[in-house]
């Protein structure tokens, strides 16, 4: 339930333990699936110059919801400052 705050032209950095070699003949593919939503300043986009509120998944019980909180207070907390 936790989200990432992502800007533009930031990267994610994934690192997960080595897979067997591929057979010859054959390819691997990896696929990321995202799930998310984009939020801009449109005038039509309400509290849009604010990331707040965040969308939140409604059927998380009392114990993910304290992790997502944790995860959130721990790697949400960058502050990009206008002139």
């Amino acid at each position: 339930g936790a989200l990432a705050i992502i800007g533009g032209g930031e990267e994610i950095h994934l690192e997960f333990p080595a897979l067997a070699p591929v057979q010859p003949g054959y390819e691997r593919y990896f696929v990321l699936d995202f799930r998310g939503y984009a939020k801009d300043m449109d005038l039509y986009t309400e509290h849009g110059e604010t990331i707040a509120p965040l969308p939140s998944n409604l059927s998380l019980d009392t114990a993910a919801l304290a992790h997502r909180d944790r995860l959130h207070e721990r790697y949400n907390v960058r502050f990009q400052a206008g002139r």
